[in-house]
């Protein structure tokens, strides 16, 4: 876990531009010029990091692709890692107030979607 602190969040500077023809969403990082493709799994991962948690990731993640949860965890924390290292979600810490403060935010978020 790489973020044990804190909650992921997109990178605010990403160009981003889904191919569902190829089931992939490529992403530009101006910041670190590349263009990324993301396969199915990291695509959901990178749309699950909208100031989230790792908990409130891995949760939602197991909900929406049911299997084996070794195999599902591993795929979740290397496509998370990959996010991480190539500057395409970015981790904030959290601080005193600010975690209970996010996630009465995020209960809002989930009551919304549901």
């Amino acid at each position: 876990m790489s973020c044990p602190n804190g909650y992921y969040k997109k990178h605010p500077n990403l160009r981003t531009r889904a191919v569902e023809e190829w089931n992939t969403i490529l992403i530009y990082t101006p910041h670190k010029p590349n263009i990324h493709y993301l396969n199915p799994t990291a695509w959901l991962i990178f749309e699950l990091c909208d100031n989230r948690t790792y908990d409130e990731i891995t949760k939602l993640y197991q909900e929406i692709v049911p299997s084996d949860s070794s195999v599902t965890l591993k795929e979740l924390e290397e496509s998370l890692n990959m996010l991480l290292d190539a500057e395409i979600v970015i981790c904030e810490t959290l601080k005193g107030g600010e975690k209970d403060e996010q996630q009465r935010a995020n209960l809002e978020v989930g009551k919304a979607h549901s």
